[in-house]
């Protein structure tokens, strides 16, 4: 009797252990099948290449990183497909070289065409801009494209106007003699110019608009007629008048 209970006492912790084994057995079966529930095959495309790659991963470019492949600026990758089963189509960026006003900058672009290209870099090209190429044209790996631009801009100064000047005659003043009357004064516009600028240079200006802000003034300056002798003056009326000593 003592013998047996001490035997079924024995065998309370293998069984424990071996309900501790079983459980973890089945632990780890479980997830291998939830993992395997979650594992995705791809069909990946890289160019003219396609293969097969199999991850638990949902993010294309960590799954792309996983087989190997990377990506560099301007790369792109498309995801199709639902569950279990999907492809990854790798589009690799297209190297092209552009230049705009002079300014050249190497860009790696993953657009189809020149217009792509432009809306990625915020390119602003206008009507009238001259471009080596047209918008819709298909980009080519090592292309190069040139663009020209024509800008209109428009500037204002304040630009002084000319002294207007009046002579009057004098016909009792020695000839050649000159005597400011009204000093007058110099005005001021304010003038808008219209400038061109082709490829980043200023190749034309033109006046567009001009305001008179202060009107001039005109000087007068009176000039003597009369012929002088030593002593007298001859008027303009042929009158002859004697000069008194020390008289000019």
């Amino acid at each position: 009797m003592a013998k047996a209970r001490r035997e079924r006492r024995l065998s309370r912790p293998t069984l424990l252990l071996w309900t501790a084994i079983v459980l973890f057995a089945a632990g780890v079966g479980l997830c291998f099948y939830l993992l395997a529930g979650r594992q995705v095959h791809y069909t990946i495309v890289d160019g003219g290449a396609a293969f097969l790659h199999s991850s638990y991963e949902q993010d294309p470019s960590l799954v792309l990183e996983e087989a190997g492949l990377k990506m560099e600026f301007g790369d792109r990758v498309e995801s199709y497909g639902e569950g279990s089963e999907r492809t990854l189509k790798l589009h690799r960026g297209i190297r092209v070289r552009l230049v705009i006003d002079g300014e050249v900058s190497l860009i790696s672009t993953s657009g189809d065409t020149v217009r792509d290209l432009l809306q990625q870099v915020g390119a602003d090209v206008r009507t009238g801009d001259y471009v080596s190429c047209g918008l819709g044209d298909r980009l080519r790996d090592g292309m190069s494209i040139y663009i020209t631009t024509v800008r209109t801009r428009y500037v204002r100064f304040e630009v002084p106007t000319a002294l207007p000047v009046e002579y009057v005659g004098n016909p009792v003043r020695p000839e050649g003699s000159v005597t400011v009357m009204v000093p007058g004064k110099s005005g001021l516009d304010f003038v808008i110019f219209r400038d061109t600028y082709v490829g980043g240079v200023l190749t034309a200006r033109e006046e567009y608009q001009r305001t008179a802000v202060i009107r001039p003034e005109a000087r007068v300056v009176e000039i003597g007629t009369a012929l002088k002798g030593e002593d007298y003056l001859v008027l303009a009326d042929g009158r002859v008048r004697e000069l008194p000593r020390g008289e000019d």
